[in-house]
């Protein structure tokens, strides 16, 4: 939030805003005093500019997106609680009553009920559909919207919010140091998969490890360093393919469906 009004405030003053990963600034500062960050951070741009990126309109409408999908967020989680406190206190008066007896039909039934005439629930409820259209619109508003992900069959402006909101600007992933164009893009592609946690680790058939190490998933004692918003909105993404048999990825998992059940009969 403060980088995106100093930008935005930058424009109209002629300043410009730049950031810097926490961790190669923590690299770079080395046992010196944080108290001298102001200075090292100068110096660092003058001398070091690859390890920086500039903050534009586009990333600030990136941090908008961000912003509007954690409060879609907070909604749902709001909604979701108050609704678990109804079923339990609804449980509660059937079962802990002195005087009353179970109720004839189902406690679902009595808990739709319960649920329709709750006005804190029917507010929570409203906020949570306010949200989601601030949120739609927002994404909506990017151009990357209409470039990538509204031409993706089962891509709605939730998952889209998601994945954005994890990566921000690819520009982060980009290798710094000078190397081959093209072996600079797989660098930065795989820094990408790393990240997003769908990235082949080493093992399996190719080296001696065991085959169940082939494929990140949390295990004990090892480090699972990617993020969880960007790897559920995947998965997500992924289900509505599955759901979607006639969209393009729908009909390639189709395919390869086939061929492990004409290999593995």
């Amino acid at each position: 939030r403060l980088a995106a009004a100093l930008s935005r405030r930058g424009e109209e003053v002629g300043a410009q805003v730049f950031r810097i990963k926490p961790s190669d600034l923590k690299e770079k500062r080395g046992n010196k005093d944080k108290d001298d960050d102001h200075k090292l951070l100068a110096d660092l741009l003058v001398e070091s500019p690859h390890l920086f990126q500039k903050l534009l309109a586009k990333d600030r409408a990136t941090i908008r997106v961000r912003e509007a999908f954690f409060l879609r967020q907070d909604a749902q989680r709001a909604r979701i609680g108050c609704e678990q406190r109804l079923y339990q206190s609804l449980v509660g008066r059937i079962f802990l009553s002195e005087d009353g007896k179970y109720p004839e039909g189902l406690i679902e039934d009595q808990y739709d009920q319960l649920k329709a005439s709750d006005i804190i629930l029917q507010g929570l409820i409203a906020e949570e559909r306010r949200r989601e259209l601030e949120m739609k619109q927002v994404v909506r508003s990017l151009e990357i919207w209409d470039k990538i992900f509204d031409l993706v069959e089962g891509c709605g402006e939730r998952i889209a919010a998601g994945i954005i909101s994890a990566i921000g600007t690819p520009q982060r992933f980009v290798v710094a140091h000078r190397n081959g164009g093209e072996r600079r893009k797989r660098q930065t592609i795989a820094k990408i998969k790393a990240f997003c946690g769908v990235h082949v680790m080493a093992g399996g058939k190719y080296k001696d490890v065991p085959p169940e190490k082939s494929f990140p998933r949390r295990r004990a004692g090892q480090l699972s360093n990617w993020s969880p918003m960007a790897r559920q909105s995947l998965f997500q993404l992924m289900d509505q393919f599955n759901r979607r048999p006639n969209s393009v990825w729908g009909k390639k998992l189709l395919e390869c469906k086939a061929k492990l059940q004409a290999k593995y009969p």
